[in-house]
């Protein structure tokens, strides 16, 4: 079975008048590297934020983020191990030192302990990813100690645009934060991009400039003032964004529909762990992730069903990092790296397409116990009825 991730070939069908008429509205409006400040007063509103910056994408966003806030060369910053791996690539692209970080194993965030261990006087920044479209109380006790300690905080909620935790939305928590418009995620690019977002005019203007090329955007604002690059999101892109940030809510209700018939299937069980939230958490289920008692089980069940893997391995283990940085103790970050495996997940997916996913899963774990386990059985673990 090949398992459908993002549903944006669907949503295009269902609306194609919609988007052809965009498509042509922006042709006709010219130059393509027009301001898309519309978006960004969308996104702003989003986010609780004053100020927000349009770039390319959210790894350029984050590494704009360390700029602006004088980040430098030899600046050591704090990240996380298990995430995507442009937690840390922005950091050394300004000449500055990672320092991977331990995360806790229900929620998949660094934990406050092994910030404490792995900081020094030469921490000024940490990049903390929130994943899966899920926060988690403890992010205000690290944002506290940020403050207490004059480390900038870097929210890079990428995957978490419309969650909020007690009405707090995912966006509006660190000094700065990042969004990101990649195509796996709830809102989608037709070409990517991203959104940086701060209260603080002098850093959003230092990031909208570093997108272009260093300068101002206006005649009026030619001189280049910093080492930027092109990192502009064109219209077409933006108005794209902003029709399907109309229908947020939408995608969102429907995301965590789906995610109630997972959670009834997988419930009660030890073979897979899913994980709790808070009851006051609004989660955009930007993936749904199972974790599996161990690596040997997690494979086999992604060789029989095409399932995704995030992220494996940890980032210090790859070959480029390896032995190169600081890194806290590694065993669970690793063990996720090599258990955790997510489930397709998107507005568009019928309960029928969810039903038969559950039954490829249960069919696939099945078939692994008895070939890694050698066990007997007489079906599948697991029932819809």
């Amino acid at each position: 079975m090949s398992f459908e991730y993002n549903g944006w070939e669907r949503d295009y069908l269902n609306n194609q008048k919609q988007y052809d008429e965009l498509f042509r509205n922006s042709i006709m409006a010219g130059e393509q590297d027009v301001n898309v400040n519309f978006l960004e007063e969308q996104v702003s509103h989003i986010a609780k934020r004053r100020y927000a910056a349009s770039v390319a994408n959210a790894t350029d966003g984050l590494q704009f983020a360390l700029e602006a806030h004088g980040i430098k060369a030899g600046d050591e910053v704090l990240v996380s191990n298990f995430s995507w791996i442009s937690s840390a690539t922005p950091v050394l692209a300004i000449g500055a030192i990672p320092v991977f970080c331990e995360i806790d194993s229900d929620t998949y965030q660094i934990t406050l302990d092994s910030i404490k261990r792995m900081s020094t006087k030469n921490t000024v920044a940490i990049i903390y990813p929130c994943l899966f479209g899920a926060i988690f109380p403890e992010i205000f006790n690290v944002v506290e100690w940020c403050k207490e300690n004059n480390i900038i905080f870097i929210e890079d909620s990428s995957q978490l645009i419309g969650t909020q935790l007690n009405g707090v939305p995912a966006g509006s928590i660190g000094d700065i934060s990042v969004y990101s418009f990649n195509d796996n995620k709830v809102i989608a690019g037709i070409n990517g991009g991203g959104m940086v977002m701060t209260n603080n005019k002098n850093i959003r203007d230092h990031v909208a400039k570093l997108a272009y090329h260093g300068r101002g955007s206006s005649w009026k604002d030619r001189d280049v003032k910093y080492l930027g690059r092109n990192s502009k999101m064109y219209l077409f892109n933006a108005k794209v964004i902003e029709l399907r940030l109309n229908k947020i809510k939408e995608y969102q209700s429907r995301r965590q529909s789906i995610a109630k018939i997972y959670d009834e299937f997988f419930a009660n069980h030890k073979q897979v762990y899913v994980q709790s939230f808070p009851h006051n958490l609004n989660h955009n289920y930007h993936k749904y992730v199972i974790r599996f008692e161990n690596k040997k089980i997690r494979d086999n069940v992604k060789e029989k069903t095409g399932a995704n893997v995030h992220y494996d391995p940890a980032i210090s283990q790859n070959t480029y990092f390896k032995n190169k940085y600081k890194t806290d103790k590694t065993s669970v970050s690793e063990h996720c790296a090599g258990t955790i495996m997510s489930l397709p997940i998107h507005a568009w997916m019928t309960n029928e397409e969810v039903e038969e996913i559950c039954e490829t899963i249960d069919h696939s774990l099945w078939e692994s116990y008895i070939y890694i386990n050698g066990c007997r059985s007489s079906g599948p673990l697991f029932n819809l009825a």
